[in-house]
């Protein structure tokens, strides 16, 4: 079982071919009627004042640093565990990423730690909502205003999560989000940046359409790219914003039903939802006792695919070349032994709509078996 393939073909249940056949006929495939009913559900769903697309996850934090005046040469902190699209994301903004360690319960952007890494170049803050719920907003967003420090969130795995009962895509000056195949919705590749600023969302429509507000226009009053997506992907997107709630009650259902399995383990930790947070989960994720033969177990005869916690970015070989190439220096690696805790023996396990409640449990059985 290969759940990163099984994952796609729920992206096409609900939709209705006609539509989409008419869509085709029509000869507008760029964006359209489409994205821009998908566009107002989104913010509908995110409670946000405005937004736009972006060709996937990465590039929607692109937007959001260049368009909230990050300048080349400044510093960004990011969590150490996170993907490593959150660090070249702020590379391709002309930033500096700076991992700052996690916490050892949830591995999320540590606000203790914050103050080790903060100097006269840092600008922004890139924390992450990590595996479906929320940071600590409270203490970061506290952190960031006594340092006059702006926050873009990367959301890309929290679409619909909320803070103290307030949707995420509302709460900071931007918020990045991605709809990837093994997201929430899904639109095969795409981004959403939201944001309640009007400055900040009038240079987000600049930077994606080259430079221009209007298309058809060849008068370009600023430097801006081609970070637009297509009606096709945004019907796609529509009939999977549809099934919402079907989603993400399928997502918890399949949660429950891991943790029931796995819950009397006192070898294995499951990782639940941090205080003042939501839980939409993006996988279910558990630290195990036996990582490397739990893995083994698991991937014997190619039963299944094993996705392994984020590798902490201080180590990531690409970023310590890019650093080693421009004399940056080094992060202290003695602070940072949650995120490496957490490589050795953390564990994602899939939670999509196509896994069977026979092959939960046996994926349950070989990982007790294992640990």
């Amino acid at each position: 079982m290969n759940y990163d393939i099984k994952q796609v073909s729920p992206i096409f249940k609900g939709i209705n071919y006609f539509s989409l056949f008419k869509l085709i006929r029509s000869s507008w495939l760029t964006e359209g009627k489409y994205s821009t009913l998908l566009n107002e559900r989104i913010l509908d769903l995110c409670n946000a004042k405005y937004g736009v697309f972006a060709p996937n996850g990465t590039l929607s934090i692109t937007m959001a640093l260049l368009a909230t005046g990050l300048k080349p040469g400044e510093r960004v902190l990011i969590p150490d565990t996170t993907f490593f699209g959150t660090a070249t994301a702020v590379i391709l903004a002309g930033g500096i990423p700076v991992p700052v360690p996690v916490d050892s319960k949830y591995y999320l952007m540590d606000p203790e730690k914050l103050k080790f890494f903060l100097d006269e170049k840092t600008t922004h803050i890139v924390p992450v909502d990590l595996f479906g719920y929320s940071y600590d907003r409270g203490s970061i967003m506290q952190f960031a205003k006594s340092n006059n420090l702006k926050i873009v969130d990367d959301s890309a795995q929290a679409l619909g999560v909320k803070y103290c009962g307030e949707n995420i895509g509302r709460t900071s000056l931007a918020t990045s989000y991605s709809f990837f195949a093994d997201k929430t919705i899904t639109m095969g590749e795409g981004g959403f940046v939201t944001t309640n600023d009007e400055s900040v969302y009038e240079s987000l429509r600049l930077i994606r359409n080259q430079g221009r507000l209007n298309r058809g226009s060849f008068i370009h009053e600023s430097i801006g790219f081609n970070f637009r997506v297509t009606d096709m992907q945004a019907f796609i997107g529509l009939s999977q914003l549809a099934r919402f709630d079907e989603i993400v009650k399928s997502k918890l259902e399949n949660f429950m039903l891991y943790l029931k399995y796995l819950s009397q383990n006192s070898n294995i930790r499951v990782l639940t939802q941090p205080e003042n947070s939501s839980f939409i989960p993006f996988r279910f994720i558990i630290e195990v006792k036996n990582l490397a033969k739990t893995i083994d177990i698991l991937e014997q005869n190619s039963f299944l695919q094993t996705r392994r916690f984020f590798f902490p970015i201080h180590l990531q070989p690409g970023l310590l070349n890019w650093y080693k190439a421009r004399k940056i220096n080094l992060p202290n690696s003695d602070l940072f032994v949650n995120s490496i805790a957490g490589y050795e023996k953390g564990l994602l396990l899939p939670l999509h709509s196509k896994i069977s409640r026979r092959e939960i449990k046996l994926i349950c059985d070989k990982i007790n078996w294992a640990n």
